[in-house]
């Protein structure tokens, strides 16, 4: 195993070799912004400072304040980040106080107020692929090269679809699984569900609650009806249920119309506008004669 260490400029390059399927292959860890670095002159161990410092490993990227560089008896090197850790690794964000890194397995646990985000992922279609998930625990393991990770110390996560927690939250990328254990409670929009362990299917949209030394508690949100006054419907007022389509209001007797048989005093029954009776017998049209208009007197012979 071959490693080259360059210090120039407040750079450092770590040649880190990885043996892939029987083929060694050297990755480059590259350390900028350094302002101050010491370490003991065999380079078992080192220290470096600095206002901008950040840590460059193929796809991963880390921004801190402060490390520590320790060779292990097989020649590993592991990285302790310090001060505010920020780590990118393609749709995944988390910080935290430190990271203590694992640079040939690209591994490592972060502690201290950690807070782990993926992004929602979208194809070419414009089509979601992976919902965005938010993660904030006090210990997490990660590793990068394969996004898998544990988190533990009041492990919460939330996703659009539920917020959970538990003992401990785990999430394998390659299959998309997320799994609550020791105790979940998990909440819904309108439920809420308790239990021991409970598995998503995050690609699927499936899930799998599985029950401890108690049964499995299921809480359902039922929301009550508002009851409306006596009368009302279809969302209408009181007072105005006898009115039709919002107009006036419709009488429950019957109403007179034009042209209906009118009873004359006399007890007969007739028509507006039909011949009736007079006073004197004689019949005589629906009109009347203009008052005070009297017949010519007849002549007799």
């Amino acid at each position: 195993m071959k490693r080259e260490r360059l210090i120039s400029s407040g750079l450092i390059l770590l040649m880190v070799v990885c043996l892939t399927g029987g083929v060694l292959a050297a990755e480059k860890g590259v350390f900028k912004g350094i302002e101050r670095f010491s370490g003991d002159t065999d380079g078992k161990r080192m220290f470096m400072e600095g206002a901008n410092l950040e840590y460059f490993q193929g796809e991963t990227y880390i921004r801190f304040a402060e490390a520590e560089i320790i060779e292990e008896e097989d020649g590993a090197r592991i990285v302790t980040f310090r001060g505010k850790v920020a780590l990118v690794h393609e749709d995944l964000k988390v910080s935290g106080e430190s990271f203590r890194y694992h640079t040939e397995e690209k591994s490592g646990v972060f502690t201290g107020g950690v807070v782990l985000e993926r992004e929602e992922v979208r194809n070419a279609q414009g089509e979601v692929e992976k919902d965005g998930i938010k993660l904030v625990c006090s210990s997490l393991y990660l590793q990068t090269k394969d996004k898998v990770f544990t988190a533990t110390g009041d492990p919460f996560i939330e996703h659009k679809d539920f917020q959970g927690s538990g003992e401990e939250i785990s999430y394998v990328d390659a299959t998309e699984t997320l799994t609550i254990k020791g105790g979940f409670h998990l909440r819904k929009e309108k439920e809420e569900i308790k239990g021991e362990t409970i598995s998503f299917d995050l690609k699927q949209k499936l899930f799998t609650a599985q029950r401890g030394g108690e049964p499995i508690e299921v809480i359902f949100e039922i929301e009550e009806k508002e009851e409306k006054p006596a009368g009302v419907e279809n969302g209408g007022t009181p007072g105005e249920e006898n009115k039709v389509d919002g107009g006036t209001p419709v009488s429950s007797g019957a109403e007179d119309e034009p042209g209906d048989v009118l009873e004359d005093p006399s007890g007969e029954e007739t028509g507006g506008g039909e011949v009736r009776s007079t006073n004197e017998g004689e019949e005589t049209g629906g009109v009347p004669e203009p008052a005070g208009v009297m017949a010519p007197p007849v002549k007799d012979g």
